[in-house]
């Protein structure tokens, strides 16, 4: 009963977050937040007389964070959910080190080489297409620690996992991280080119660790909460550069690309995601400034690679607001690697 009543008082508050009773409106709003069966919150959405989760909910978020999704579905509706495709890279032309030499790389040795926790693969792939998978992969990791300054065995710390046509979500077929298992999941539909981006979410768990945030979800969603002045430690100079980037991006300044996102859908503008694009956009930028390109690890990044895309909708900075979060990445990445 007690719990119950605190789910429906959650489902109020809620409510207000969102705007009511200035709005009036709002207390019929059929997106709520409230605890499910194992007592944490949920994003769900009305439907007739039932409430299902909504697909923009985010496992771990707090209320407040949840409650900021649902008051932008909203405002904007579901029609705000915006999908942007890559290119193909077996389309598209690697320019960089011959790593392979001609051979190919086993499943071990790229486990090996990059400091991965494992390695699994779909049940659907031919022997033929996880070779292709794992030279293709080889080369990409390479391409991003040679950019980094990294050990190549930083890109898995020996707790990353990386998985190739697997562990699918259904007929989207997105890459996606899994922060529960440290799992990079690049999948077979759309997933190939996603690597940069992954990374940087499995970099952004890995960072709440040695930043000493108390909880298991990724730093950029407790940005707040980080402690600046508590520590005087080697990472200190990585707290300070990870803390700038997102004071420039949403935290004190509001940016253009921030201000675009917050009208594509919750998924675009939250702190893990806006971090995520802004990493993998730097990474192609300093690719080509090197005259290279590593299309497996990162492509489509550029507003050229999108005609039919408006600026209104692009959800990658542009322009010389560009060039200023590539400078506040650099910072953290050059802090970064100073700790080998």
């Amino acid at each position: 009963f007690f719990k119950r009543r605190h789910s429906m008082a959650l489902t109020l508050q809620s409510m207000v977050q969102i705007g009511w009773p200035v709005l009036k409106e709002a207390i019929k709003s059929k997106y709520v937040v409230a605890l499910n069966k194992s007592n944490d919150y949920t994003l769900y959405e009305r439907k007739k007389t039932a409430f299902y989760t909504h697909p923009q909910h985010r496992p771990g978020a707090t209320f407040e964070q949840l409650c900021d999704i649902a008051k932008n579905l909203y405002e904007n509706g579901n029609s705000a959910i915006f999908k942007l495709s890559r290119l193909n890279p077996d389309d598209m032309e690697r320019i960089g080190d011959d790593v392979l030499n001609g051979r190919n790389v086993s499943g071990e040795e790229l486990i090996a080489q990059f400091g991965l926790a494992g390695l699994q693969f779909g049940a659907s792939m031919s022997d033929a297409q996880k070779q292709h998978w794992i030279n293709r992969h080889f080369e990409a990791l390479h391409d991003m620690s040679q950019l980094l300054d990294i050990p190549p065995k930083w890109i898995g710390l020996k707790q990353g996992s990386l998985a190739f046509c697997a562990r699918g979500r259904g007929g989207a077929g997105v890459a996606h991280y899994e922060q529960g298992y440290a799992v990079i999941n690049i999948t077979c539909a759309n997933g190939k080119g996603s690597f940069a981006h992954e990374w940087a979410h499995f970099f952004d768990h890995y960072l709440r660790r040695i930043f000493n945030v108390d909880t298991d979800t990724f730093a950029s969603c407790v940005v707040r909460n980080i402690d600046i002045k508590g520590y005087q430690d080697k990472y200190q100079p990585l707290r300070k550069a990870f803390i700038e980037f997102h004071k420039f991006v949403w935290l004190t300044n509001k940016s253009a690309v921030y201000l675009r996102s917050r009208k594509l859908g919750y998924y675009w503008f939250s702190e893990l995601e806006l971090f995520a694009r802004m990493f993998e956009s730097f990474i192609e930028d300093e690719l080509s400034a090197k005259g290279l390109s590593s299309p497996w690890l990162v492509n489509s990044t550029r507003h050229t690679d999108h005609p039919n895309t408006n600026t209104a909708q692009f959800p990658y900075a542009i322009g010389k607001e560009r060039e200023i979060i590539n400078g506040l990445i650099r910072k953290i990445f050059e802090a970064f690697s100073s700790l080998q």
